[in-house]
């Protein structure tokens, strides 16, 4: 009988299972003190509903600490992407802030619009919830990335789950220490 823990979960483009999400963030032992493992994380998404989750299931993790809120392009328009990871954030009582990024592919687009017959308009199933209280940073997501990689340097993994954009972006920004974003 498999328990509901080894169930696999959609999260962006890769499956994994509870157990696993747990692995990659496990918490600290007593001797270690309570940062000494913690590890930084940078969520770069175009959040739809899938996104939604896969951003509850890192702010749940033990110890696991996100960063930031990059937004994208992808599931639903920058401006829908952006207002959902900023109300998912409060609504969720994430401790992280929200850079707007990308609104459109750094290359030509695979089609037309956004996949609304699978997220909505809105992005989350059109669900109607009211406006978020604090909205997005005035950096831009690709600098955002830039100076966390480099406040942080070695420590900070970014979970790319929409477009990569952003990253792109933020490599272009460090063309001779791109270690520190990669």
């Amino acid at each position: 009988t498999r328990r509901s823990s080894d169930l696999p979960l959609k999260a962006g483009h890769r499956t994994v299972t509870m157990a696993h999400s747990q692995q990659l963030a496990r918490a600290p032992t007593a001797n270690e003190g309570p940062k000494a493992h913690m590890k930084r994380v940078i969520f770069d998404t175009d959040i739809g509903i899938d996104d939604a989750m896969a951003l509850l299931f890192l702010h749940y993790a033990p110890g696991l600490r996100i960063e930031a809120i990059t937004t994208v392009s992808g599931n639903a328009s920058i401006a829908n992407t952006t207002r959902n990871a900023c109300y998912v954030r409060e609504r969720f009582g994430i401790d992280a802030r929200v850079f707007r990024g990308a609104s459109g592919p750094i290359g030509p687009a695979l089609g037309q619009g956004h996949p609304d017959f699978v997220h909505g308009k809105n992005g989350l199933g059109d669900i109607s919830f009211p406006e978020p209280s604090q909205g997005a940073e005035l950096q831009a997501a690709p600098e955002a990335i830039v100076e966390l990689a480099e406040a942080y340097p070695g420590e900070i993994s970014v979970v790319a789950v929409g477009r990569l954009s952003n990253l792109s972006k933020a490599l272009d920004l460090c063309p001779r220490d791109r270690k520190s974003v990669v």
